[in-house]
């Protein structure tokens, strides 16, 4: 599991190596949580350590099915060859 500095809580996240001017690790993430008035953003997410990251650049909305539609089109700076870690949308999410 990741931690998320701001306190969402991540139930979708893709997470890749960084690195030529990146920081160490990168990638995106559907949360739901304490976001404000929606039950869904996703964000852009960086970490030096691979286990706490910062987000950025959030996109909100209440329905899942825009969420996974706006995380499967952010294009993030890294080869997909290179993705060390995945996690699939939880049941208990929706």
């Amino acid at each position: 599991m990741i931690n998320l500095i701001n306190g969402a809580i991540p139930v979708q996240w893709e997470i890749g190596q960084g690195g030529n001017g990146l920081r160490r690790f990168v990638g995106k993430c559907i949360c739901t949580g304490p976001i404000g008035n929606h039950r869904f953003v996703v964000w852009y997410m960086s970490s030096d350590d691979g286990v706490n990251f910062d987000c950025e650049v959030g996109h909100y909305t209440d329905d899942i099915d825009d969420a996974e539609t706006v995380y499967n089109n952010r294009k993030v700076a890294y080869n997909r060859a290179q993705v060390v870690l995945t996690a699939p949308i939880a049941d208990s999410a929706e």
